[in-house]
């Protein structure tokens, strides 16, 4: 029996809107209102994380595994961190490998080149270190208390902790702080990052930025005399600024985003959606009405933002080739005719001239800002030249005409 690509699911037309949000959410979400909703809710049938994603998840681990050590066994080396990155990579891959969708890429280094690789390893040991090098400052305290649960507000003595909940009801936002460092008045938050963190002219991104100090004025709200130093840990620890006017702007900006959720309420998606650079990080926008009937008219123009590698039309051609890849002719939903090269024949099992195919998270060789604009890619791809070089997270769907 010939196996089909899934049909494209259902858009989701209303949502509840919760009671409270997840700080990552909120923070992430600085345009699009539903899509702060989506990252709060649990929602089925999400486009699938990439390879990157999980090397985040590592780097994360990496640290705590380091901050937890430290006080406990022998001082942090780079030599036992490479040992212990080495071990999870080779979890990871074990776990990775056991599903086919994301077996492709459970040997994690080999999803870049090794240039890349060496960079980004580098990148989460030095993360590892300075989290080891800082924590011999402190008393590294216990997560778990007898009677006492494991929250920001119980955590009063000297010490530090990681992945710690905090939840403020006046504000409506709840998440865990990657580090806290406590140390009589002085409340130190650290946020983790193995990612990129700042822009182009060096400045932190907004939505680093937004979420760092989010959880400053949750520690403020449950602490208002505490001093509260905030800090991304990014290979290297920067200061993030938290002064009086900070923590007003800060407030202000979450006011105005919360205004319009109110909670319990039954709304449209369509009332909340908006189509703008929030999309490129949404993974339920293949979900979303408003995207899919809005994006197209944006690949035709000029704009300031990039939108996600995404595109859907009709299959116009279908062209084999000799290493089991087919190269699709699409008339796009915007009116154009646009190649997707060296798609997985495999994945494209079973489509036809004339049916519709939606292609969520391609790559494309330009895929930069020229000038001051954007311009959506003609020409989109899977599989690239290199071994690393691939579209590891894409997920296609298709419907007969």
């Amino acid at each position: 029996m010939e196996r089909r690509l899934k049909n494209l699911p259902t858009s989701i037309l209303q949502v509840t809107v919760p009671q409270m949000f997840s700080v990552s959410a909120v923070a992430t979400a600085d345009v699009c209102l539903l899509k702060t909703v989506f990252q709060s809710s649990s929602c089925e049938n999400a486009l699938q994380q990439g390879p990157h994603a999980v090397l985040g998840n590592i780097a994360h681990e990496l640290v705590e595994m380091t901050i937890r050590g430290v006080g406990k066994t022998e001082e942090a080396t780079f030599e036992s961190l490479e040992r212990a990155l080495g071990t999870l990579l080779n979890d990871e891959r074990k776990r990775l490998s056991r599903n086919p969708a994301t077996a492709p890429y459970s040997d994690l280094p080999r999803i870049m080149s090794p240039l890349a690789w060496a960079r980004k390893r580098r990148t989460i040991l030095d993360m590892a270190y300075e989290s080891a090098v800082r924590t011999r400052a402190y008393k590294v305290a216990s997560n778990s208390r007898n009677r006492v649960p494991f929250r920001f507000e119980n955590l009063l003595r000297d010490g530090q902790w990681i992945e710690v909940p905090i939840a403020v009801s006046e504000l409506r936002l709840k998440g865990r702080m990657d580090v806290l460092n406590r140390r009589g008045n002085e409340v130190k938050i650290t946020d983790v990052k193995s990612g990129r963190v700042e822009d182009e002219n060096g400045e932190i991104i907004t939505r680093v930025l937004r979420q760092i100090q989010l959880y400053g004025l949750m520690a403020k709200g449950l602490e208002p005399s505490a001093q509260v130093i905030l800090t991304i840990l990014a290979g290297s620890e920067r200061a993030v600024p938290f002064d009086e006017d900070a923590q007003d702007e800060t407030l202000a900006w979450l006011r105005s985003r919360m205004e319009p959720l109110v909670p319990g309420a039954t709304v449209s998606c369509d009332s909340l959606a908006q189509v703008g650079p929030d999309c490129r990080w949404c993974d339920m926008r293949h979900r979303c009405e408003r995207y899919l009937q809005d994006a197209p008219s944006l690949w035709v123009r000029d704009l300031e933002w990039p939108l996600p590698l995404d595109i859907w039309g009709t299959i116009e051609r279908i062209d084999s080739n000799s290493d089991d890849l087919v190269d699709l002719t699409v008339r796009d939903a915007g009116g154009r005719r646009i190649k997707a090269f060296c798609l997985s024949d495999a994945r494209m099992a079973g489509i036809r001239t004339g049916n519709r195919i939606w292609l969520f998270n391609l790559l494309a060789s330009v895929t930069e800002i020229r000038g001051a604009f954007w311009r959506h890619p003609l020409n989109f791809y899977e599989i690239g030249d290199s071994a690393s070089d691939r579209a590891w997270s894409l997920q296609a769907f298709s419907t007969t005409v």
